[in-house]
This record gives structure tokens, C-alpha cells and sequence, in this order.
């Protein structure tokens, strides 16, 4: 299993290999300390959100959910200075 983790396999992977399922191979993965790939691929991007600023009511394009102002209108300085208190 280790050799199987050095190589860049998932733990599906050693699983079919191994013919066990993929809760023993996490279970004897984190006794033994091996460390797994992780499933998601550094060349995947994020998912976009088209969304509406809450100020200036124009659609743009969103990285994160928790994101409901535009760029333009989060750099602006009445925002900035904004109380919120």
C-alpha cells in the first residue's frame, strides 16, 4: 500500500487493487501514516458563480459563495469606510 500511495494512487485505486473497500485502506492509512494524493487535480479550477453586486446591481463572476459585492465596488472608499457598528 505505501508503494502504491509513493506512486501518486488514490485510495479507490488500492482499494480495487487490494480488494478491500476504501474505508480499510483510509482506516490502515492513517495507522501506518501513509499519505494519499488527494482526489481533486491541481489543473481543476474552481467553480464560477455569475452573481449580482448587492451594491451596483451589475453581474460578475465569483469564486467563493460567501462574495456578494463586485470588485468596483469593493474598492471604493465609501465602502471601505464604511461603519458597521
Amino acid at each position: 500500500m505505501r508503494l502504491m500511495a509513493a506512486s501518486g494512487r488514490t485510495k479507490q485505486d488500492v482499494a480495487n487493487a487490494l480488494g478491500r473497500t476504501i474505508n480499510a485502506v483510509a482506516a490502515r492509512a492513517m495507522a501506518t501514516r501513509v499519505k494519499f494524493r488527494s482526489i481533486r487535480r491541481p489543473h481543476e479550477q474552481k467553480v464560477m458563480f455569475r452573481r449580482r453586486c448587492l451594491r451596483c446591481r451589475h453581474l460578475f463572476d465569483v469564486d467563493s459563495r460567501y462574495r456578494f459585492v463586485c470588485d468596483l465596488c469593493h474598492a471604493l472608499d465609501e465602502w471601505r469606510g464604511a461603519d458597521l457598528g
